[in-house]
This record gives C-alpha cells, structure tokens and sequence, in this order.
C-alpha cells in the first residue's frame, strides 16, 4: 500500500486535483492483505475507522471494518469527495435525492422530527477492488456489507479530510449531525491498540517463563 499512499500523495502535490486521476490510481491498486491488515481493526458491534494517512491536512485515507451486516445511517459528506474501494468481501451502496418540498410526505413523519422520506434513486454492489465515488452534489447513499457470515473491508479516501457527518436517522431527513473520529482519536486509538498487543504479548511471555521455571524445578 506504500506505493498507493505515495501516488496520492503526489496527485496532492498539485494546487488542482483531478477526481478522474485519484479514480484511476485507486482502480490500478490490486487489495493485498499484507498491505492493509494492520489497520484491520474489528469491532464486534460496530464498523470501525482506521486512520491510514492524514494527507497533512488536505485529506483522509482511511480503512473501514463491516462485520456481517453491519452498515451506516444514510448520510451526506459535508461538501467532501469520497471515494470507496472494497479491499475484501462486498459492499452494497445505496444512493438517495436529497430531500425537497416536492416529495415531502405528511404520512410518513417521524415523531424525531418534522423529517421528510427520502427517495432512493439506485444501488449498487462493488466486489473485491471495486471503487465508489459519491459527492454531495451526486446525492446521499448507505454503505453496507450484506453478507450475514462474512467480513467486508474497505479504503475511504476523504477530499478534504472529513470530520462531520449529516446523518438521515431511519430514512427520514431530521437534520442531525454526528462527528466523526478527529485524526487524533484515530491516531490515539491505533496507539492503544498496539500498546495492548505489546501488553498481551508480555503477559504470554511471562506465563510461558512460568511453566518453563516450574517445569526445570519438577525436573531437578
């Protein structure tokens, strides 16, 4: 993935970024487990946001973690570009209009809000390298992973560096906003991570000297 980062990172160099140029060099990248399993981070009741590249300010690359079934609330991308490409397994977008006077509907209110149902305009299934791209002026989607057994991982590349959300509670535009983990958090978790890791391996460590103490003592 070294050489990916370093190809987007270069496509940022330029005072002007071509969308196609940034398409293309996620569609050339081949997913390689190697390159990407230590920013795979689970969790079991949630999709997870691991921070790959910070793109000093000017963007996010990051690594999302669907366990089966898992997806997000339908959500717009605050005047951002997003491009997604799956990395393993499948992911399912869902893409909605944004809401108008037009298709306001008094019948399907929502007691959260004076929300309005929203229209979906199609949805696509993206394999194994598959890329997404979604704007704010395409729309908003849902992402997914519909497998019900199987993990779905993917690569988000946020222009700019997203950190707030609007979310669309149960389809329904209610106007609420969520913010999304800062750099730092992401950053901070990774540490945590890894520190609990090097702990856990420690406490093996120590118990496997244990035994062995033990085992020499019984032997002599």
């Amino acid at each position: 993935m070294n050489k990916l980062i370093n190809d987007i990172r270069n496509i940022f160099n330029e005072d002007l970024i071509n969308t196609e140029e940034v398409r293309r060099v996620l569609e050339e990248y081949k997913s390689n487990p190697k390159d990407w399993n230590k920013f795979a981070l689970f969790d079991p009741h949630k999709y997870t946001r691991n921070l790959v590249d910070a793109g000093n300010g000017k963007y996010n690359l990051m690594v999302l973690c669907w366990g089966p079934g898992m997806g997000s609330s339908i959500h717009d991308h605050t005047d951002a570009h997003c491009f997604v490409k799956v990395l393993q397994g499948n992911l399912l977008e869902t893409r909605f209009e944004w809401p108008t006077e037009d298709n306001k509907n008094d019948e399907n209110q929502n007691c959260e809000g004076s929300g309005r149902p929203l229209i979906e305009s199609g949805n696509q299934l993206y394999k194994l390298n598959g890329v997404s791209y979604i704007s704010d002026k395409i729309g908003l989607h849902r992402m997914e992973n519909p497998s019900h057994s199987d993990p779905a991982i993917t690569l988000h590349l946020y222009i700019p560096h997203l950190l707030i959300a609007k979310l669309l509670i149960r389809g329904l535009d209610v106007n609420k906003n969520v913010m999304l983990p800062s750099i730092q958090n992401l950053e901070i978790k990774w540490i945590i991570v890894q520190i609990m890791k090097i702990m856990w391996l420690l406490e093996l460590m120590g118990i496997i000297l244990i035994i062995i103490i033990l085992f020499w003592q019984n032997e002599n």
